[in-house]
């Protein structure tokens, strides 16, 4: 049994090996200040209990001399459960400690009229997916949610007027298992920090396009700014004084060119005005456009859909920049079903790469205009569970 100290070396220890891959026993002794007898105790735990394993050896530096016995988290551990909650669908995954997905048990439910976004229908979709994984004995469960998550009222906090009714404490309350929450673009950050499989970064921003626009920023590997609900919220920073009044009150903000939303509502406007020269062969109706029938008229070549996608482009690329002046930041990663469509991803990664640099410095920020994975929110879920349950400890948001 370990010590409380010992409990948070252990801690410290999964921590580092998520964070920089496999390590050895010398290694983790000298990144994280433990000495090497105490290290070897409680790595010797941690391979008895099955958490960690030897993965191999390496040479030391001068390539002679006794090999160091690598260390990593053990596969298929312990599994965990992701939930991304949106207005329009739920996203239910399954992944292990490692944040290995099992797509073939991926369920989505679009909400409709005969599958309400309810506090109800999500309990039974989460009871029944729960009753089909008996056999994964699922330790915790994360949710990604919109907006920001206040866990001492245990609300969702956002300006969209639903999710500030929605009663997610009757979730959190149904089930014994440890329950995690946080805002969704938090969690997909978290696996980029945690789970990516590359080179892990310590200062770097995710910025997800969905309904609005949203920023999380990784400073020195923690999510900065977490309980300040302003910081982030990149989608409502003016870019046109003069533009669009959006629905903060504000006029021109980032949101109203490059947000999902607002760019399916200037489609609707266009194919109304008749400018369009090809949503009408793609909807009878403007209430029907959705992005992707935005994206098809863009391959198409419709003028006016291009001068939209162009105009959310070129301010996607003056806000990133903007931000890269003002935070300390290696790396920035954009997610969005925008670049599903990927001559549109090309196009802002190549604004973002030819951007001038004021001035010179030896670490170049790099830019990465993601693939769309719309399962994304629901790994990022699992990695909060996976953070907080096994690499952690902590109790859960109903415990």
């Amino acid at each position: 049994m370990l010590s409380k100290k010992q409990t948070e070396q252990r801690n410290e220890i999964l921590e580092c090996l998520y964070l920089h891959g496999a390590l050895s026993r010398a290694e983790l002794s000298r990144m994280l200040g433990i000495t090497p007898a105490t290290m070897t105790e409680i790595t010797g735990y941690l391979i008895n209990d099955g958490l960690i394993k030897e993965c191999g050896e390496e040479l030391n530096d001068s390539g002679v001399g006794r090999k160091k016995i690598l260390l990593e988290v053990s596969p298929h551990y312990s599994y965990y459960m992701g939930i991304e909650l949106s207005e329009h669908k739920l996203i239910i995954c399954l992944t292990d400690n490692l944040g290995e997905c099992l797509p073939s048990e991926t369920v989505v439910k679009e909400f409709d009229q005969d599958f309400r976004l309810s506090e109800d229908n999500i309990k039974r979709s989460v009871e029944a997916f729960l009753v089909k994984h008996a056999d994964y004995q699922i330790k915790a469960i994360g949710i990604a949610v919109p907006g920001h998550y206040d866990s001492k009222k245990q609300k969702i906090v956002s300006n969209n007027p639903f999710w500030a009714e929605f009663q997610i404490s009757q979730i959190l309350s149904s089930f014994t298992l440890p329950v995690y929450v946080k805002n969704n673009v938090k969690c997909m950050a978290l696996t980029e920090l945690y789970l990516n499989g590359g080179k892990r970064q310590r200062n770097f921003l995710f910025l997800s396009l969905k309904r609005g626009i949203f920023a999380a920023y990784v400073y020195n590997g923690q999510i900065y700014g977490d309980t300040n609900y302003l910081v982030g919220e990149v989608g409502h920073v003016v870019v046109n004084p003069d533009g669009e009044q959006c629905e903060c009150g504000k006029a021109g903000c980032l949101q109203t060119y490059a947000g999902m939303k607002w760019l399916i509502k200037k489609a609707r406007y266009a194919y109304e005005s008749g400018r369009s020269s090809y949503l009408n062969l793609l909807v009878d109706d403007a209430s029907e456009i959705t992005l992707s029938h935005l994206l098809l008229a863009y391959n198409m070549g419709d003028e006016i859909i291009h001068k939209i996608v162009e105009q959310a482009i070129d301010y996607l690329t003056l806000q990133i920049n903007n931000l890269s002046m003002i935070v300390d930041v290696e790396v920035v990663y954009i997610h969005g079903k925008l670049f599903e469509e990927r001559s549109i991803a090309e196009k802002l990664q190549s604004k973002l790469e030819q951007a001038p640099r004021i001035v010179q410095q030896e670490h170049h920020i790099e830019h990465f205009v993601l693939h769309y994975n719309s399962n994304k929110g629901a790994i990022g879920a699992c990695t909060l569970a996976i953070y907080n349950h096994f690499i952690f400890n902590h109790t859960g948001e109903n415990q």
